[in-house]
């Protein structure tokens, strides 16, 4: 029994409204400077949206995965008005292709360290916008890292469909 869905013409995905609560302290002043990454393993979904930095960040590194400011000194950062917007377009996409929301602690001098993730499996956010042309879903779930809650992130995902 296949269990994956075909996604036929092409979804957007935008993140908006994220803010975090309760994060670990990443730095020796017990706070940290977050951002989160989105990362994913499914081929097919793409980075709508970059910003210049990230094309510049593209061009230095190579890959470069969609990611937020970092906020300073925080353990509840709130990015306000900033998006993340993703695509996908005519794919299949099974129960195992994940979408991972991570927040990373910034660090100017050493190297950045994961603070927490969520995974979001991609086939039910299609299913959740499948039947309609947009529909906005409320995310409010908890960060795990090394097995342990590890503050909680909030946002919406609007859902588009094209016709």
């Amino acid at each position: 029994f296949d269990q994956r869905i075909r996604a036929k013409g092409e979804y957007h995905f935008s993140f908006e409204a994220m803010k975090c609560s309760d994060l670990p302290a990443g730095d020796s002043d017990g706070k940290s400077d977050p951002y989160l990454m989105f990362v994913w393993d499914a081929p097919g979904l793409e980075y709508e949206s970059k910003s210049l930095f990230d094309k510049i960040r593209t061009l230095w590194l190579g890959q470069s995965w969609p990611r937020t400011e970092y906020i300073s000194k925080t353990l509840d950062p709130d990015w306000g008005d900033e998006k993340i917007s993703l695509s996908l377009k005519d794919c299949q996409v099974g129960p195992e292709q994940m979408l991972f929301i991570s927040a990373i602690d910034y660090d100017a001098v050493g190297k950045d360290s994961c603070l927490g993730v969520l995974a979001l499996s991609l086939k039910e956010l299609l299913l959740m916008g499948a039947y309609q042309f947009e529909k906005t879903v409320e995310i409010d779930e908890p960060f795990l890292w090394e097995g342990r809650l590890a503050g909680r992130v909030r946002c919406k995902v609007i859902i588009k469909r094209d016709r």
